[in-house]
């Protein structure tokens, strides 16, 4: 029987120039509940299941390209018809902003019949949606959606294993995660060209 992937196995796609935090800025608690009242959550920065520790600029330089672009099928969301950030996180999900460098901000939805996680959260230069199985319940209570048919327009889902995703995607690296011997990273990117610069998909 084939292995496949742990539980604790995200599917990444990362949109950005940068896919970190933008540099420290002046927006303090009291500051952030000014402009984004209940949305402020610090406790949902720290839950959020993306911890890979993985180097994106050596990722980039690392990982298999690819031609086409993938994103997320998600019943709720409403579909863009072309771009970079098309069929991007759930919209319909429970609105989060946390920490003071920009800041970052984003909408969360969680299966809690099935412990998955869906996100989408950025800032400035990067935006990321993540799909996260075996995620612990969030801090505070989110919008509740059933992820079991969650997916990719590729047909990547959480659960597969290596040999099904590289028949989709193709051979590429399988890159250790630091403290997490059991995980291994299947690396793929995609280069989006914009007149004012590079920007790449990879997940």
């Amino acid at each position: 029987m084939p292995k496949r992937l742990p539980l604790a196995a995200l599917l990444v796609a990362v949109l950005g120039a940068a896919p970190s935090p933008a540099p420290q800025a002046t927006m303090d608690a009291s500051l952030c509940r000014r402009f984004y009242h209940s949305a402020c959550s610090d406790a949902m920065g720290r839950w959020l299941p993306r911890k890979l520790n993985v180097d994106y600029q050596w990722l980039d330089q690392h990982a298999r390209h690819i031609n086409r672009l993938d994103h997320f099928v998600y019943e709720k969301q409403r579909q863009r018809l072309s771009g970079p950030l098309a069929g991007e996180g759930p919209e319909d999900g429970t609105f989060f902003v946390y920490g003071n460098a920009g800041p970052p901000k984003g909408h969360a939805v969680y299966d809690y019949a099935h412990h998955i996680a869906f996100y989408e959260e950025g800032c400035c230069a990067w935006h990321a949606v993540v799909a996260a199985a075996d995620a612990p319940a969030p801090p505070k209570g989110i919008v509740a959606r059933d992820l079991r048919n969650l997916r990719t327009l590729r047909g990547i889902r959480l659960g597969m294993t290596h040999a099904e995703v590289v028949r989709l995607y193709g051979r590429t690296i399988q890159h250790p995660l630091k403290g997490r011997s059991h995980l291994t990273l299947l690396a793929y990117t995609t280069p989006i060209e914009f007149r004012n610069g590079g920007y790449s998909n990879a997940c």
